[in-house]
């Protein structure tokens, strides 16, 4: 969904060459610092930034990542200039954190909570508007006084460009049969994330308005691959 806006001649077009079936999942990022950083919310770590800029440095997993996005969302949010270190992948960037060489990392519940619920890193918010079933503790963003803010990890499935209606609407509705049995609901709130099964119209919608906001974060932030 990113690439289009990060690297020249990709040769497709998500919203014209598939067929939107269904969103299957959404789930937030957890935003964590090292156990280090005194402050226990955002609110406090962003004051400690703006108080003394240059001992802190962000992450992200990996260039174009939600993690990336996320973390540079916030950044525009908060409105600091803060150097963003991009790894080629989630285990350095939380080994990273662990030992305080970053001090703020956003990445899904999946990779974090376990270390977060352990003490050796530590959960400032999620990045969803209302709190994670799986970690009821753990503040929204928002409650740290970023009004709105919203950014989440998804899962959709799509099919084959002209893919038949029927077709695509007897996937949706098996699959959403699925997404509501209790003990497949039950595991995906255990990884952070919530069932949907919404279906095609709503997908596509929900697909152009996720892109619409990745241009923005990408543009205002001035990502690029380089």
């Amino acid at each position: 969904m990113i690439n289009p806006f990060l690297y020249k001649n990709v040769p497709y077009d998500v919203t014209r060459d598939f067929t939107p079936v269904a969103l299957l999942a959404e789930g937030p990022l957890i935003v964590s610092t090292t156990p280090s950083v005194v402050a226990d919310n955002l609110k406090d770590f962003f004051a400690l930034v703006r108080k003394d800029p240059q001992k802190f440095t962000f992450g992200a997993t990996t260039i174009g990542s939600a993690s990336h996005l996320a973390i540079e969302l916030l950044k525009l949010d908060a409105g600091l200039d803060t150097l963003v270190v991009a790894y080629k992948g989630t285990a350095p960037a939380l080994t990273d954190l662990m030992s305080g060489q970053i001090q703020l990392l956003a990445d899904p519940m999946l990779s974090s909570l376990p270390l977060a619920q352990g003490g050796k890193i530590k959960a400032l918010g999620i990045t969803s508007l209302k709190r994670a079933a799986a970690a009821p503790d753990i503040p929204t963003v928002e409650e740290s006084g970023m009004t709105g803010f919203a950014f989440v990890s998804w899962y959709g499935l799509w099919g084959p460009k002209n893919l038949p209606t029927n077709v695509s609407n007897k996937l949706q509705a098996d699959i959403a049969k699925v997404l509501a049995l209790p003990d497949v609901k039950a595991r995906l709130n255990g990884l952070g994330f919530d069932p949907i099964g919404s279906g095609g119209e709503r997908f596509a919608d929900y697909v152009r308005d996720e892109m619409a906001k990745y241009e923005k974060i990408i543009k205002d932030a001035k990502i690029s691959v380089e």
